[in-house]
This record gives structure tokens, C-alpha cells and sequence, in this order.
């Protein structure tokens, strides 16, 4: 794959700084690490040379390899084009997804968690992927209610929580911030 050195300066500052110093693999030329997805590195060269609508290079299937790509390269345009595909598509956001969906709220809080503003649930959404906090909070919510564990809406987050929990990778795919959300969650239903 070819790119505009020029363009990805622009777009990463610290693609910058290795083409400054010439300090790639061989000039002109960028190694892909072993969890670099290239079709991922192709929809982040569009972006860097406006060839393509940011919004139709972003999939489910793509965002935690661009949102991987932009926070090891520090590019703010695609970290924000994650942010802005979570914010037009967080209806899709459902503790029902698989543990290996980034449409799973568990799943997408932990890349907003490693990738993005690694703020999720601190300030209640107000950074740039707060929709994902919101979902969150909102999937939550029916255990803080009074009474919860013997409302219908706390039992349905419980029973859908009761097999997430119960995957061997629950526990190395959920990062620890979201599990102290929902562990809260949980506790503050019994309490």
C-alpha cells in the first residue's frame, strides 16, 4: 500500500516524527506490527488523503483496529472519526452482542477504556466517546433502581449478564474499569 508521506505527517503526530527522522524500516516504507490490520492502515491512508467520506470507511468490524491505530500513532482525525461512528451508531450498542463484538457496551467500553479517551464511566460521558459511557450507564441502570433485583428490568440486565460473565474471556477481554462498573452495578442492586 502506498501513501503520501506528507499526508500521514498530517494525520499522526507521531508518524510524523518517524518520518522526520527517517526512522523507518526503510524509506518510505512502514512495518506493520504484528495486530495492524491493513485494511484498517488502508481506511486511515483515505482518511489522511481526504480520498474517502470519513463515515463510509468505519464498520463494526473495523473500529478496534482503527481505534488500536489511532491511539499507537496518536492520530486525533481518526480517533475522533471512531468517536463520531459510536456516537451516529450507538443504538447498536447491547449487552445481547457476543464478547467478541465491538457492538457488545462491555466490549466498546473497554476500547474507549485501552484506545480512546481511557475515561470511560469517569465523568459521565462527557468526553469525546461519551456515548459509549451513556449506553453503558443506560444498560446499567435498572440495578440502581430501588428494589432492583426484584424488578423485571434489573432480572433481564442480570440474566444477560449471567453468561457474559461465565466466558473464560470475560475476564481478559473486559478491561478492569468496566468491571468495576458492573460489579458496582451489581452490588448497588443488592444493596
Amino acid at each position: 500500500m502506498s501513501a503520501q508521506p506528507f499526508a500521514l505527517q498530517n494525520i499522526s503526530h507521531v508518524l510524523n516524527g518517524m518520518i522526520s527522522r527517517n526512522a523507518l524500516a526503510a524509506p518510505g516504507v512502514l512495518a506493520l506490527g504484528a495486530e495492524e490490520d491493513p485494511e484498517c492502515w488502508a481506511a486511515v491512508v483515505q482518511m489522511a488523503e481526504l480520498r474517502a467520506y470519513q463515515p463510509t470507511l468505519l464498520k463494526w468490524e473495523n473500529l478496534p483496529g482503527l481505534m488500536r491505530l489511532a491511539h499507537t500513532y496518536d492520530m486525533p482525525v481518526v480517533r475522533a472519526a471512531c468517536a463520531d461512528f459510536i456516537s451516529r451508531n450507538k443504538d447498536s450498542l447491547t449487552l445481547d452482542a457476543p464478547l467478541t463484538s465491538p457492538k457488545n457496551i462491555l466490549v466498546a467500553a473497554t476500547l474507549v477504556e485501552k484506545y480512546g479517551s481511557g475515561d470511560c464511566g469517569g465523568d459521565g460521558g462527557a468526553h469525546e466517546f461519551g456515548a459509549v459511557d451513556k449506553a453503558l450507564d443506560s444498560a446499567l441502570s435498572s440495578l440502581r433502581q430501588t428494589c432492583a433485583p426484584n424488578t423485571a428490568s434489573a432480572r433481564s440486565v442480570i440474566a444477560t449478564l449471567r453468561p457474559l460473565v461465565h466466558r473464560k474471556e470475560y475476564a481478559t477481554s473486559i478491561s478492569a474499569a468496566v468491571l468495576v462498573k458492573v460489579v458496582r452495578g451489581l452490588v448497588s442492586a443488592f444493596s
